[in-house]
Order: C-alpha cells, then sequence, then structure tokens
C-alpha cells in the first residue's frame, strides 16, 4: 500500500466515522444547539440550571423514618436591564395532566414584575396527600406517587407573553429519587462529644 492510498483510506474512514455520529446523534446535537441559542437570547439567567439535583426540594421526619417529595424549586435572575414580568407560570404532569401554581419569592400571583438583575426564586409545592404518614409534621407526597404521577412533567412560564418550556423526562425523575434515596441510606452523623478526657 502506498503512502497516498494509506492517506485516502484513513480520510474515507474519519468520513464514516463522522457521517455514523452524525446519524446516531442528530436529536443530541440539535437539542444542544438549541439550548444554547436559547440561552443567549433568554431574559431569565438559572442559578444552578433548571436540572440540578438542587431544584428537587424534600422533607424528611426523622422520628417517622419517613420522606416526602416538598416541590420543585428554580432560582433565577433577570440578566436583561431593565424589568420583565412573569404572566403565568406553572408545573404540569405529563403523565396525569394534573397542574400546579407556582410561587415567586413565597408569593402567590399571577403576574411578578422581576425588577433588573435581579434574582427570584419559582416553587412548585405537590399537594399534601401524604402527610399523615407523619401526622402532618411534614407535607408532600411520597416518592412512590411522585414517581407515578409526576414521572414525566413540563414547567412552564410566559414571561413578558413568551412562552418558555421547561421538559424533565422520566430518566431526570428518577435520578433525582435515586440520588435522594442515596443519600437517606447513609447513616446520620453521630453526636458531637461534649465530654472529653482531660489530659
Amino acid at each position: 500500500m502506498t503512502p497516498s492510498v494509506a492517506q485516502y483510506a484513513f480520510i474515507a474512514l474519519g468520513g464514516v466515522v463522522l457521517a455514523t455520529l452524525a446519524w446516531k446523534y442528530p436529536i443530541i446535537i440539535w437539542n444542544l444547539a438549541r439550548t444554547s441559542l436559547h440561552n443567549a437570547f433568554s431574559d431569565i439567567e438559572w442559578i444552578d440550571g433548571t436540572h440540578s439535583i438542587h431544584s428537587f426540594s424534600y422533607v424528611i421526619s426523622r422520628p417517622h423514618n419517613q420522606a416526602l417529595v416538598e416541590g420543585v424549586r428554580l432560582k433565577g435572575r433577570n440578566k436583561r436591564n431593565r424589568a420583565i414580568t412573569l404572566n403565568n407560570f406553572y408545573l404540569r404532569s405529563l403523565v396525569t395532566g394534573e397542574t400546579i401554581k407556582g410561587e415567586v419569592n413565597n408569593l402567590e400571583a399571577e403576574e411578578v414584575e422581576i425588577i433588573n438583575n435581579g434574582t427570584f426564586s419559582i416553587a412548585f409545592r405537590f399537594p399534601n396527600e401524604d402527610g399523615r404518614l407523619t401526622n402532618n409534621t411534614i407535607s408532600g407526597i411520597t416518592f412512590q406517587s411522585f414517581l407515578e404521577r409526576f414521572g414525566q412533567f413540563e414547567i412552564v412560564l410566559e414571561v413578558d407573553g413568551q412562552h418558555h418550556r421547561l421538559l424533565y423526562d422520566d430518566a431526570k425523575t428518577k435520578e433525582w429519587v435515586t440520588s435522594v434515596q442515596m443519600g437517606l441510606m447513609m447513616p446520620a452523623p453521630g453526636e458531637k462529644a461534649t465530654a472529653l478526657p482531660r489530659r
């Protein structure tokens, strides 16, 4: 095999690999490009991102050995040099179709104005349907109920009349639940000693 033939063979092999990758991952490449473009022109910068484990809110009752899913919380910042208005915002299950209205900075409101460069927190709290398991010392739904009813959901935000949709598939919700449950299986830290032998 001459060097020129080997060179053409490597070029052809590279082309085949590139074509295979482009054919196998067009959706991933398209989604990455679309997300990057959307973030560049979006009014909102999401602190910690929209799919971080920190956006998943749960509560624990140690005496009852019970943990419940409280809701989903997103922290954002208006990155514009002008105020923006959150006209409407809700979480909608793609499994059952039920919707949950959101709160901004713990305030229930239909329209909320966010000042320029202002930070805010949007919370979507699940109904207190399983709080009875802890004598209502905490509120929320069980992890199993969360996966069955909200295994796939979307958050819809209407900002200055424009709709933004954040999709959460069952892979993400299962990842959230698994991460939390693994953390709950870890032994609780022991109490710090208050009496030590004098040396």
